[in-house]
């Protein structure tokens, strides 16, 4: 088995010389093999697609690892609270989407932002209903690590679920990580339905639920293990 290959993102695809090299993260995740580490620029990064058949700016279905921080002068070592690496849905859709069974994805030092989840639906807790879920992040069976991120301004809608993060059936390990001003009618930041989650060192700040009747204004548990 090949050992694991770096691939390079940086604002306008100009990675000071290093290759290979993406202007976009979904380009990179595409162009990865699994296994693959990619390495984000400091910077704004923006833009759907419908991958899956729904908007987000990332769609991953393959082990992968993502980490920003790095300045296309300083590919080795990141520094992701100067360095400055955004993923920006601008409301149009999720931030990312992460799927399939087995699948194992890293994200370090990123800033998930302006995720919204209105009409995409994604929680079926019966086999007729299907509500909206998971503005920023929504991780479907796969299993997740989270570090030194921040998962800001995330949106379901007043009936929705997982402003923030929601996850389906997967696990979840999060640390070091700030949820906030995230907003969703359950889980205002995070609603983890059947996971096994772990979180350690991380902020719960200012996330809400809009309605009288919504649950969790930061957290909801329905099933799984938590810690």
């Amino acid at each position: 088995q090949a050992a694991p290959g770096v691939l390079y993102v940086a604002p306008g695809g100009n990675c000071g010389g290093v290759t290979p090299c993406h202007s976009a993260v979904q380009a990179a995740v595409d162009a990865a093999q699994v296994g693959d580490e990619i390495r984000i620029a400091a910077g704004t990064y923006s833009g759907v697609n419908n991958q899956g058949g729904k908007p987000q700016v990332v769609y991953i279905a393959k082990s992968l690892t993502l980490r920003g921080g790095y300045t296309t002068a300083n590919w080795t070592t990141p520094y992701p609270e100067s360095n400055i690496t955004e993923i920006n849905a601008q409301t149009l859709g999720r931030v990312a989407y992460i799927t399939v069974a087995d699948t194992v994805v890293t994200f370090a030092g990123l800033r998930f932002t302006y995720g919204d989840a209105n009409g995409l639906g994604g929680h079926s807790p019966t086999s007729y209903e299907n509500y909206d879920a998971g503005g920023n992040l929504y991780i479907d069976q796969a299993a997740v690590n989270l570090t030194d991120c921040h998962i800001t301004d995330g949106a379901a809608p007043s009936g929705g679920y997982g402003g923030g993060v929601y996850i389906y059936d997967g696990a979840l390990t999060m640390a070091r990580t700030l949820l906030s001003t995230n907003e969703a009618g359950h889980g205002g930041a995070a609603y983890l339905y059947r996971a096994t989650t772990l979180i350690a060192d991380s902020v719960f700040q200012n996330n809400r639920t809009p309605t009288m009747t919504g649950d969790g204004p930061a957290l909801t548990v329905s099933g799984g293990a938590f810690t």
